[in-house]
């Protein structure tokens, strides 16, 4: 099916594929060097290729593969004792998160925390604060793990604040990366947890992964061997450039883009493929049984915007629930 397709699309389709494993690659690469990065380096890539629907459950898969193969590096020093306060914390933290979810602004939460992030990075860059928190122990650490479980639940973003503080720790670059690998795998794992039980991992997504995943899996590979030749200085350095990165991200893509949503126009590449495919099942004899398709995810994705209402439901009907609630409405009416 995809070379029919191929074809009648031409090279736009195949662009497509190719930005897709582009974006896995780099942040493979990242996520082997650093232990973390898989989400701000592939969005880059993904959001102009693919709704972000789609894009956010690929994201928590890679996530976790990234996580599985380059934790394996990271294995013998990985404590047990030292990362369960974080887990325990993060478990905690993440019901809150989804509560808070509808009294708080998402948008303008990720905001604070990326300013957050820029000015720590660019302190950490010129003044080298160095362990400020060693003496904290594990309640200090299952706090951090309870806030990055709040940001998680708010906003997906669970990996910040444990990361900057293992840095604040002063813990060695192999101990930071034992500690906030199995946090962030943890967390990681629940999230495509609840994207299956909300099934939004589709046949869209599925084919995405085994296009990502190689890819994602080679770039691990080369970032571990870049690791194994920076010291502690640089992997520190390393560290503190990617949470500046982070978070001029996060502050550029709520502040400076439209948070109107995406251009529908910059997340056809991907989607064309799946378009093709509705229509010639569409075409099919009667009687053929019609799978799952991203027909059904082009409409789970308009349903997830909050302006749109479904069908026999008014306007005031919708204005009556919480943002998360309609959310889950909309995902329940049009699941695939």
């Amino acid at each position: 099916m995809i070379g029919a397709v191929v074809g009648r699309r031409g090279g736009h389709v195949d662009a497509a594929f190719l930005w897709v494993a582009a974006g896995a690659l780099a942040a493979g690469f990242v996520t082997g060097l650093a232990g973390f990065g898989v989400g701000i380096v592939a969005l880059g890539f993904w959001l102009h290729v693919m709704e972000p629907v789609v894009a956010g459950p690929l994201v928590a898969i890679c996530s976790v593969a990234g996580q599985v193969r380059s934790i394996v590096h990271v294995r013998r020093a990985i404590s047990v004792r030292r990362v369960l306060p974080f887990v325990i914390g993060g478990a905690m933290g993440i019901p809150l998160g989804v509560f808070l979810l509808n009294f708080i602004d998402a948008a303008d939460l990720k905001v604070g925390l990326g300013m957050f992030l820029i000015a720590y990075s660019l302190f950490g860059l010129v003044a080298r604060p160095g362990a400020v928190f060693a003496d904290a122990g594990p309640f200090g650490d299952g706090a951090v793990g309870f806030g990055g479980g709040i940001f998680g639940g708010i906003a997906g973003l669970s990996g910040p604040l444990v990361t900057v503080w293992c840095g604040l720790r002063g813990w060695a670059g192999d101990a930071q990366r034992a500690t906030w690998q199995p946090y962030n795998l943890s967390v990681l794992t629940l999230v495509v947890a609840a994207y299956a039980s909300q099934e939004l991992l589709t046949r869209e997504v599925g084919l995405l992964t085994l296009i990502s995943v190689p890819a994602l899996l080679v770039g691990v590979q080369l970032g571990l061997m870049a690791y194994r030749r920076v010291d502690e200085s640089g992997f520190r350095r390393t560290v503190l450039i990617l949470l500046l990165a982070s978070g001029t991200w996060l502050v550029a893509n709520n502040v400076l883009a439209d948070r109107g949503g995406q251009d529908d126009k910059s997340a056809n590449g991907v989607r064309d493929f799946f378009d093709v495919s509705d229509r010639n099942v569409m075409a099919a004899p009667a009687g053929t049984a019609r799978p799952a398709s991203s027909g059904a995810m082009s409409r789970l994705g308009g349903a997830l915007s909050l302006n749109t209402p479904l069908r026999g439901e008014s306007e005031t009907e919708l204005d009556c629930l919480a943002p998360s609630a309609r959310c889950a409405r909309r995902a329940a009416a049009y699941s695939v």
